[in-house]
């Protein structure tokens, strides 16, 4: 008996185990389980296993080679129990990111967070583009491009995780984006996250702004820039209007629509009562959003949350 379990080595017993810690994990709600169509992708790792069993089952290379695939296995699940249990400010490193204007007049900014959350201001420091802080998870990579050509000052902010595993370990946002802009120059505007995104862009001359959150909540403060043009894609949506300005709402969707005191609703077109006549307008394109929530500025200290909203 026990020359046939030698026979097999540690290969087979170590995938086995390993899969099975990591699906008691996923049974007791701790990591979030691939799907069985993800875990299909991997079967030729099987495979692979019973080869290496079948070849050196009964050598001493087998030996060595099933303990290296042993420690790999633990470096594995000692990575997972990392990602699991320590704190968030071991599992993080803090940036800080500072572009200077150079006197641009037009502005192209790109701003994609992956795995976490996102808030960008109007209030980057003298002379500066934009400024800010950025804390991103240890397993990522941060990319910075700069390009300019005559007037036109392009940006590019980027974090990927790196995911060493086929799904992620957990749903919650460790890490946050905080990004001021200058609202000297007119500016288009790409921000995506997988957090909830703030984007307070009251002072800006926003000419255009596309705004995704991939697994959150967005919050627009809408520029008082006259003909600005907004797209967003998110869970649920809160939009800040300013008084003077109307907002025309364009989705194909069935959201849930909300608007807030002191604002009137003509068709698509949203205003306040004292901006009904205005032919300042700016236009929201609702790709994605389960409830739309508008709000007159002067009133967003009732702002209302998306589970709150009737």
């Amino acid at each position: 008996m026990s020359s046939q379990r030698r026979r097999f080595g540690l290969v087979l017993p170590m995938i086995l185990i390993g899969g099975g810690i990591l699906l008691l994990l996923g049974n007791l709600g701790v990591i979030d389980v691939p799907s069985w169509s993800t875990l299909l992708r991997f079967w030729p790792v099987l495979l692979i296993a019973m080869g290496v069993d079948l070849v050196f089952g009964r050598s001493s290379v087998a030996g060595v080679f099933s303990g290296v695939l042993a420690i790999a296995l633990l470096v594995v699940l000692g990575l997972v129990g990392f990602r699991l249990f320590a704190p968030a400010s071991w599992q993080t490193r803090q940036e800080t990111v500072s572009v200077a204007l150079e006197g641009a007049i037009l502005a192209e900014i790109n701003a994609t967070c992956d795995g976490c959350e996102l808030d960008i201001s109007d209030q980057a420091a003298g002379g500066d583009l934009i400024s800010g802080r950025i804390e991103v998870p240890q397993l990522s990579t941060l990319r910075q491009s700069i390009a300019q050509q005559a007037d036109v000052r392009s940006v590019e902010l980027e974090s990927r995780l790196v995911r060493w595993l086929p799904w992620r370990l957990d749903s919650s946002d460790i890490a946050r984006w905080e990004l001021a802009l200058s609202p000297a120059p007119r500016l288009d505007l790409s921000a995506t996250s997988r957090g909830d995104l703030a984007a307070h862009l009251s002072d800006l001359q926003i000419r255009s702004a596309n705004l995704t959150s991939t697994d959150g909540d967005v919050r627009l403060e809408v520029a008082e820039t006259d003909r600005a043009e907004y797209s967003v894609s998110c869970d649920d949506l809160i939009v800040i209007l300013p008084e003077g300005l109307s907002l025309r709402i364009e989705s194909g969707l069935s959201a849930s629509l909300v608007t807030g005191e002191g604002l009137l609703q003509s068709g698509s077109r949203i205003a306040s009562s004292s901006s009904a006549a205005s032919d300042a307008q700016a236009a929201l394109v609702v790709r994605e959003a389960h409830t739309v929530t508008v709000l007159l500025e002067a009133r967003s200290d009732d702002l209302l949350t998306p589970s709150e909203a009737p």
